[in-house]
């Protein structure tokens, strides 16, 4: 076959069928791989699966199974080598600087990420969400306001089901939510949201981007490519996030929890206000919300400002704001036991995660339970605001080792170590007097002990109701 290249797949946003005659390749075999597999050949796409990894496990060869039933090919590195594409895509765990993929690229006709595939294979309007914490959550509640406007709206990405999957059979009416992480963005040239959603940027990914500047020059990719039609919903409360409106042509709606804004969304005695052409329309309330505190209501106004630039109506979005119950392992009480309330934070993987967490229970006796790969990160605020809600640390695993050694040497005293989530729990419910609060907010990624974040907070949900 021969290679299309890049030009033959720009433009192809048009649904069934729009990839016929073209190859792709796809290095990962986890959930972009699957996805992939069962995704691309609805589209008319010769597929074909590969991975980096040296040999195969019987787990391995389980999901080379899976692949091939879903109609797509799996070949190992060693011959994927030799095959020409006309897309390559990575997966978004995979650096996109790693030596073994310059023989592919050599052969592809472009590289790129599974969103950027996606997004020339759709119909519809896209409503995009990137940052580094709080995605999920604004996420969901866009597409929670919007599925209540629009009879197909698909919330897809870096959450529930991969785009390229959402993507397929939809249609010109078709919207979606998808929410974006830096790793997919890397991937992106041409991807352009109708509308997009900048959170924040915050030290995190570092390892793999190496400086905050560069982490945020990626995280803004989301944006350049928009046009005057678009809106993008920038966070004016994040000096990173307010200054990549310099950088996008579309038109600005900014928000902020802290101050009024002269054009954009802000909170006024508890009430979200949207401010444009000089006119005011109450957008929420955040006092009518069941998820609280100053992150969750700069993740609602965020989502409610980019419904209503997608078209929602304002009594739409109010009602949804009031009726979003929040999602699990994000600040989530799994029960009481001994007269402590128990909350599973566990999706806090960074410290500005963990810090926001401790926040909404000034006032309390916290046991903060922490945990999880040491990524280099500087915690430093976290310890201020530890010692100065007096909270009591509970380091589990030997990842976070440095993080009790430091609060430590700062003076600390309330400080206890703990070998897996059996022992954290039974530690902080003996140390944590009644009327406190549990607080699983590992300020760190899951993998020195977990699969993901959900299986460490599903352990301490267990955890919880053995000690009731």
């Amino acid at each position: 076959m021969d290679v299309l290249g890049v030009e033959a797949l720009k433009g192809l946003r048009k649904g069934k069928d729009a990839a016929r005659g073209a190859r792709v390749m796809v290095v990962g075999t986890g959930v972009t791989g699957l996805a992939c597999a069962r995704a691309l050949p609805k589209f008319g796409a010769e597929t074909i699966v590969t991975d980096l990894k040296g040999g195969l496990s019987p787990a391995d060869r389980e999901i080379i199974a899976r692949i091939e039933d879903a109609g797509a090919k799996y070949l190992p590195l060693s011959e994927a080598e030799g095959v020409a594409a006309d897309a390559l895509v990575l997966s978004p765990g995979i650096p996109t600087d790693d030596e073994r993929l310059i023989e592919l690229k050599t052969r592809a006709g472009a590289w790129m990420s599974e969103i950027e595939l996606a997004y020339m294979l759709c119909e519809g309007r896209i409503l995009a969400v990137t940052g580094t914490n709080g995605k999920t959550t604004t996420a969901t509640l866009a597409g929670r306001i919007l599925s209540d406007c629009f009879d197909d709206t698909r919330v897809a990405g870096n959450i529930g089901d991969a785009f390229i999957e959402a993507a397929a059979g939809s249609g010109p009416e078709t919207v979606f939510v998808i929410e974006v992480s830096s790793y997919q963005l890397e991937g992106c040239f041409s991807f352009r949201p109708d509308v997009a959603i900048e959170l924040n940027v915050q030290p995190d990914h570092l390892k793999r981007h190496g400086t905050m500047s560069a982490y945020a020059a990626v995280k803004a990719r989301l944006l350049t490519r928009m046009t005057e039609s678009g809106t993008a919903v920038l966070n004016a409360d994040d000096m990173l996030v307010a200054a990549m409106a310099k950088g996008t042509r579309a038109g600005v709606l900014n928000y902020s929890v802290e101050r009024e804004l002269e054009r954009g969304a802000f909170l006024r005695s508890g009430r979200m206000v949207l401010r444009m052409g000089g006119e005011e329309e109450i957008i929420g309330d955040a006092g009518e919300m069941k998820i609280k505190g100053p992150h969750n209501e700069g993740n609602a106004i965020a989502a409610a400002v980019a419904a209503r630039a997608m078209g929602a109506p304002a009594e739409n979005i109010r009602k949804a704001l009031k009726d979003f119950e929040g999602l699990k392992h994000r600040i989530e009480t799994v029960g009481f036991a001994r007269g402590v309330e128990c909350v599973n934070d566990s999706k806090a993987t960074n410290p500005d995660s963990t810090r926001a967490a401790l926040k909404m229970f000034a006032g309390r006796a916290v046991t903060l339970i922490m945990c999880g790969d040491d990524k280099g990160f500087d915690y430093g605020g976290l310890y201020a605001d530890i010692e100065a809600a007096g909270a009591k640390v509970i380091v589990m695993g030997a990842g976070l080792a440095r993080v009790a050694d430091e609060l430590e040497a700062r003076g600390a005293t309330g400080v206890a170590r703990a070998a897996d989530m059996a022992s954290a729990a039974r530690i902080g419910l003996e140390i944590t007097p009644e009327g406190g609060a549990l607080l699983l907010s590992p300020g760190s990624s899951s993998f020195d002990m977990y699969k993901n974040y959900e299986e460490r907070g599903e352990d301490f949900r267990n955890e919880i109701r053995l000690a009731q």
